[in-house]
């Protein structure tokens, strides 16, 4: 009698452990990001992020169940950076997610490490840097999906990542100095007068207004050229 009551014991003892694996196992592979393409047709210049965008904060909602009625933010601004070298490789993200079954996830990306927002972006803060080291502005946006077995699908997945089509949101200023004479001129520096420098970027729109509180009357003053040599005869 012993001997059956030990047996029904272990039974259930296993049962109950079996029972507790599947469920920890209710969830895909963690959510990883990589291959990042910057659109270079766009209207700003982007010498700074061909072929070297190396970072990027992401941002990230997930609506967990078939009906789509709740929503859930899961990145808020989480950072994302290139380790290895290859940019088609699972990059590094300092947050850690896993796909769920049967859900839609939204995805926005920033690049530039000045725009500041909150949660699924919805309008960007940005201003326009004096001096030097003027920074672009890069967004991103993708959707992806997932099947009853956690798997990702979509034209935003490849490779086991979810990847970014960044495009830019500023407009390059260019200026060309001529020096008609046989003097050589060394200019320290370009100010442009008048401007206003922070601005909110509606997303949706995909327009830029003037930021509330924002002055109207900004001096930008950009780098420096060196030495300006008249031209060959």
């Amino acid at each position: 009698m012993k001997k059956l009551l030990f047996a029904i014991c272990a039974v259930a003892a296993l049962a109950s452990c079996s029972k507790e694996e599947v469920v920890s196992y209710d969830k895909g592979e963690a959510i990883s990001f990589a291959n990042p393409f910057v659109n270079k047709a766009t209207r700003a210049d982007y010498s700074d992020y061909s072929g070297a965008l190396k970072a990027f904060k992401v941002y990230g909602t997930v609506k967990p169940d078939a009906a789509g009625t709740t929503t859930q933010q899961i990145y808020n601004g989480a950072n994302v950076t290139l380790s290895s070298g290859a940019l088609d490789v699972a990059w590094d993200c300092d947050v850690t997610n896993y796909w769920q079954p049967l859900s839609t996830y939204e995805f926005a990306a920033i690049a530039d490490g000045v725009a500041t927002t909150t949660t699924l972006p919805e309008t960007i803060n940005f201003t326009v840097a004096d001096g030097t080291e003027n920074k672009d502005l890069l967004y991103a946006y993708a959707t992806v999906t997932t099947d009853d077995d956690a798997v990702p699908t979509g034209v935003n997945y490849f490779n086991n990542c979810v990847a970014f089509n960044f495009e830019h949101l500023l407009s390059k200023m260019q200026f060309t100095i001529k020096n008609e004479t046989n003097q050589t001129y060394q200019v320290t520096k370009i100010s442009v007068k008048g401007f206003t420098n922070t601005g909110d970027y509606a997303v949706a729109g995909g327009t830029w207004a003037k930021a509330t509180g924002a002055a109207d009357n900004v001096t930008l003053t950009f780098g420096t050229t060196g030495d300006v040599t008249s031209a060959a005869p």
